[in-house]
């Protein structure tokens, strides 16, 4: 009978300790939900006091005001470059070695008479053109 009674004590020390720790582990998981739902509002309330509209109201103007000058640059640096090369064609066209008897298109002499002046603007006066398409009388 001291047994039974025994055994009853026991079974219902570890029942009320098992209710204790069931109630811990239900106080801990409300804490930590509150704790969670109070993260959540703190963080949605560090959103609306960051004022979007003010900073986007400021960055995005001075961004495009910057992509516009950095384009504005780029196209004037374009057409200044596009200028220096349409005039410096124009300036072979006036030159007559490509139509010179002593003009080769090799890449270590390109005029047999005049090496150092061939292709340049100095080439345009030349004493020594001859066309290809004259004859020679020796």
């Amino acid at each position: 009978m001291v047994a039974n009674e025994l055994n009853r004590q026991d079974t219902a020390i570890k029942i009320s300790v098992s209710g204790e720790i069931l109630n811990r582990e239900s106080s801990n998981k409300a804490k930590l939900t509150e704790e969670r739902s109070e993260a959540k509002k703190t963080h949605e309330e560090q959103l609306n006091s960051a004022n979007l509209p003010e900073v986007t109201g400021f960055v995005l103007p001075t961004y495009l005001a910057i992509m516009a000058v950095v384009m504005t640059v780029f196209a004037i640096s374009r057409k200044n470059e596009r200028d220096r090369i349409t005039n410096f064609l124009i300036s072979l066209e006036r030159v007559p070695c490509r139509n010179c008897r002593f003009f080769s298109l090799s890449q270590y002499l390109k005029c047999a008479v005049h090496p150092s002046v061939v292709m340049t603007k100095q080439a345009i006066d030349c004493p020594d053109y001859c066309p290809k398409d004259s004859k020679l009388r020796d």
